[in-house]
């Protein structure tokens, strides 16, 4: 497993990050007991004002279904998941211990297990307050 991250801030209100990483992640299943993760992601961040701050965040990751349980025969080609999303975040900070972001996210799953390729539209508020 490895995770490599690079984080710049050309100027001092935008910050470019980007990331590569493969991983394993349980899961389960009857067809597999984890998943071993390939992907890369990046995104940035620009901050207008002192409250305000935008948010673009992009992935792309390959899942691989691994550690047959053995409950069920394997007959066919081993699962193979990839999944691609885009992030759009915009947050306010009103008093300093007040966050509130609205974010908007878009995502594509294509595999070769019949029927489990999607896509989804989400669209997500949150309130955060911090002690």
């Amino acid at each position: 497993t490895y995770l490599a991250q690079y984080r710049w801030t050309p100027l001092g209100s935008t910050v470019l990050k980007f990331s590569g990483y493969r991983d394993l992640r349980t899961y389960t299943d009857i067809s597999a007991s984890y998943i071993l993760v390939q992907g890369y992601s990046s995104g940035m961040s620009w901050a207008p004002t002192y409250k305000t701050v935008l948010q673009l965040d992009l992935a792309y990751e390959d899942w691989h279904y691994r550690g047959d349980p053995g409950i069920v025969p394997n007959v066919g080609p081993q699962r193979h998941d990839t999944i691609r999303t885009a992030r759009l975040t915009a947050g306010y900070t009103p008093v300093p211990p007040l966050r509130l972001d609205v974010a908007y996210e878009y995502g594509r799953r294509t595999s070769n297990a019949p029927l489990s390729g999607y896509v989804y539209n989400e669209i997500e508020g949150e309130a955060r307050v911090t002690f």
